[in-house]
């Protein structure tokens, strides 16, 4: 009759719960989120808002590695705005539109902290972004965070200036190459404004200027489908004029 040591074999069952348990914790560790870069947007060190983003393709896979403090942050979902859109996967439009609606609401709101979920892997991903804070003076850190991080970028990529030289996604098709727009410039006093494709027949109205690092601009009222022309006043890092109009829109989200 053959006897049976318990003793080896509860060691057996216990060195093969312990090697699973491992196993686990070996695969969760493999996954956790951490801070790429941060964007400082403003001058003010204190008293800033937060903004979280998530610099990874896979981000939907990985929501569940997200640290506690960010589980509990008030988060907007690209995909809830543009659900709300008759949304057509190929027209960067509505991506456009929803992203802007996404800060629209940050900015309305006010909260200390925010997450945005969606992927944000691309210096471009963060134009309207800049474009937003800086043209309606709100100051602000970008938090970044990644798993494994983009595979064609560094961190500083994603700085503001180089993010501000990326240029919009609005203004580039499918194969990544720059579309032929062209905006209309009239001149007002000696004041070269550009107005987009609109039809000025009325002198326009002086808004406000806006002074930044990077940029200066004067914004003038146009109509309610255009909401402002915009001239160029500084412009020192040489940025596409087309992109400066386009910021000039999103004053006052």
């Amino acid at each position: 009759m053959i006897e049976i040591d318990y003793n080896y074999f509860f060691i057996l069952i216990g060195m093969i719960f312990l090697y699973f348990v491992l196993c686990y914790l070996a695969r969760d560790n493999k996954k956790r989120w951490s801070y790429y870069t941060h964007i400082p947007v403003g001058k003010k060190s204190y008293n800033r808002n937060q903004i979280f983003t998530l610099c990874e393709q896979n981000f939907i896979k990985n929501i569940d590695y997200l640290p506690y403090f960010l589980r509990k942050t008030r988060k907007y979902y690209l995909s809830k705005e543009l659900h709300k859109l008759n949304y057509n996967k190929f027209n960067i439009y509505d991506i456009n539109y929803a992203q802007v609606n996404l800060l629209r609401k940050f900015i309305s709101e006010k909260p200390d902290e925010c997450l945005f979920i969606q992927n944000m892997s691309k210096p471009r991903d963060y134009f309207e972004m800049i474009g937003s804070l800086l043209v309606n003076n709100i100051d602000c850190v970008i938090s970044i965070m990644v798993i494994d991080g983009p595979d064609y970028y560094f961190p500083e990529d994603f700085t503001i200036l180089s993010i501000l030289n990326s240029g919009s996604h609005m203004f580039y098709g499918k194969n990544n190459r720059r579309l032929n727009i062209n905006v209309i410039e009239i001149e007002q006093d000696g004041e070269i404004i550009m107005i987009g494709d609109e039809i000025v027949e009325n002198r326009l109205n002086f808004v406000t200027e806006i002074k930044t690092e990077y940029f200066s601009i004067r914004l003038f009222e146009i109509n309610k489908n255009v909401k402002y022309g915009v001239s160029i006043v500084n412009n020192r890092y040489g940025l596409e004029k087309l992109e400066l109009f386009y910021i000039g829109q999103l004053y006052e989200l």
